[in-house]
């Protein structure tokens, strides 16, 4: 099941981490904005719906993966 999603850059990982320092030393805390236990940074979809991408976004926007996941 994971096969079809590449790993994540070590850039990537760099800026993340680089992105949180940065935050928690400009603002005490991590998040910075709201509370400990919460954030918007980032999150999981679990169920894509195609025809969203196919009006909202560029050709493209899903991988050949994510657009056919429930075939």
């Amino acid at each position: 099941m994971e096969r079809g999603i590449p790993r994540t850059s070590q850039r990537a990982i760099e800026t993340t981490v680089a992105y949180c320092e940065y935050l928690y030393e400009r603002f005490g805390r991590f998040p910075a904005t709201n509370g400990p236990f919460r954030t918007v940074t980032a999150y999981q979809n679990y169920h894509l719906d195609p025809a969203f991408y196919d009006e909202y976004y560029k050709p493209g926007a899903l991988s050949p993966t994510q657009a056919g996941h429930r075939h």
